[in-house]
């Protein structure tokens, strides 16, 4: 049986951000955003989602391998969004 977790954000995630935010096949199935993003923007997103207090971000991992991201996001009336 496989083991699914989920973990906090770390500083060394960024890279894996910075991959799948340029990975075209990728974007089109989440934001759809097909713009090019700069090492620069990578690191103001990365940066702004490792300290917000308010949405919850998380590493997906499978036997310790990490495969996703997830985050929760604060919504009005204290509900979340996935």
């Amino acid at each position: 049986m496989k083991h699914l977790s989920l973990r906090k954000l770390r500083l060394s995630d960024q890279s894996r951000f910075t991959k799948w935010w340029r990975d075209t096949e990728l974007i089109k199935l989440t934001s759809g955003v097909l713009e090019p993003i700069s090492d620069k923007m990578v690191a103001k997103y990365f940066t702004t989602m490792l300290k917000d207090e308010r949405d919850l971000n998380f590493m997906i991992t499978v036997d310790g391998k990490t495969v996703g991201h997830v985050a929760l996001m604060h919504r009005p009336r204290g509900w979340y969004e996935t």
